[in-house]
Order: structure tokens, then sequence, then C-alpha cells
């Protein structure tokens, strides 16, 4: 019965603003062990990852750190990610070449709160050393077993003049092996 208070609230919070909705994606995701096979339904993007644990022992998890590739609207991407926790607020840094030489950079903070996963995501160009805008996102994970997970989320990006874009929603769908 718990769960079903964050879910109605998120659903009369999505539905009482869904004009400023301009996509709604179903993300389609598989968990084996340390890997992660991710689609957008309705679109070209495909993501495989790969988690590991960087100074792992048997007294410390170690840091969390991940390997991607992804393909996104035709284009390809390599990324590396690493983070800490300290006290409930995860840091995760993301370094990303995109085909054709870009380099950008993510630092997501992410913070839970009863049950709701918050982020707040500034991005940067790292050729250009420039800022290229924030994103702030909320998500919820809602265990339907032992194995499938489902998770909707929404998320608002501003650019780097401050200008809001377009309020996105997803619903991803997690199976785990």
């Amino acid at each position: 019965m718990r769960k079903l208070v964050p879910i109605a609230a998120f659903l009369a919070a999505t539905s009482v603003s869904a004009g400023d909705f301009d996509t709604v994606d179903v993300k389609l995701s598989a968990t084996s062990g340390a890997w992660t096979l991710e689609h957008v339904v309705d679109g070209t993007d495909i993501k495989v990852k790969k988690g590991f644990s960087l100074l792992k022992s048997e007294t410390s998890a170690g840091i969390p750190m991940s390997v991607a590739w992804s393909a996104e609207d035709g284009t390809s991407s390599v990324s590396v990610a690493g983070g800490i926790d300290v006290m409930g607020l995860g840091i995760t840094e993301t370094v990303t070449w995109t085909e054709g030489g870009e380099w950008s950079t993510d630092v997501e903070a992410a913070y839970s709160m009863f049950g709701v996963d918050m982020t707040a995501t500034p991005s940067f160009d790292l050729d250009e050393m420039e800022y290229d805008g924030i994103s702030l996102g909320a998500s919820y994970d809602i265990a339907l077993g032992d194995r499938l997970t489902i998770t909707p989320s929404v998320t608002a990006p501003w650019d780097e003049d401050g200008d809001r874009s377009d309020i996105s929603t997803m619903l991803k769908v997690n199976v785990s092996f």
C-alpha cells in the first residue's frame, strides 16, 4: 500500500502538466550481472554498459565505475563513468567521446528521499570548455518481483542560456537475469 502513494503522486503530477511533455518514451533494459543492455522503443537508441568496482577489497566496495557504448540517431559514443556516495548523496562523473571527435562531461548529483530518486546533472563541452546546461530529474523504482522493475521518470532540461526545453517522461522496464 505504501508504494501506491508515491505512484499516485507521480501520476497526478504528470497528468496535471501533461501539456508540457514533448516526449514520452519507453526504455527496455536487460541486466545480467554487471552487464546492461538498453533500448528506447520507437527509436534507434541502444546502449551496452559494463559496471565494475575499482580498488575493491574485503572491507570496501570500492569505487563504482562503468564503461558504455551507445548509438543514438546514428551517432556512436563511448563513455566512462565513476562515482562516490557520501552520506546518501551520489556524485557521478561521466566523460563521453562521440563519433566525430566531440568530448563532453556530465556531473550527476543524485539523492534519494522517500523512495524518489532526484538528480541534477550539469553538462559541459570539453572541446570548447563551455557549459551546456543542466537537467533536473526525478524517478521512482517499482519492484514487481525479484527480476522485474518499472521506473517512471520525468526530466526537465535547461540550456546554457537558462531556457527550459521540453519536459520529457520515460517509463523504463528492467528485467534482471
